[in-house]
């Protein structure tokens, strides 16, 4: 199966269709650094910037794909 494609926006650094999983997206990533020959971990490594003031409101982090609302603590383990 092939990954959806990511698409640029003027607004965002990148966005994908909102009904592939995080997992999913880590995934097809890793998938894409082995077809090109490199070893994911050791010659390629992933760094995240996650944004988190997109999906930080009222006091609360809302995870949206994870049906999840947690405080500070529990999105700080949750994110570890």
């Amino acid at each position: 199966m092939r990954p959806a494609a990511f698409k640029a926006s003027p607004t965002k650094a990148a966005s994908g269709p909102p009904s592939i999983s995080n997992e999913a997206a880590l995934d097809a990533l890793v998938g894409a650094i082995e077809r090109a020959g490199f070893t994911p971990g050791d010659e390629v490594s992933i760094s995240l910037d996650i944004a988190s003031s997109e999906f930080y409101r009222d006091g609360a982090y809302r995870l949206a794909l994870k049906g999840l609302v947690l405080d500070f603590r529990r999105y700080v383990s949750y994110a570890d």
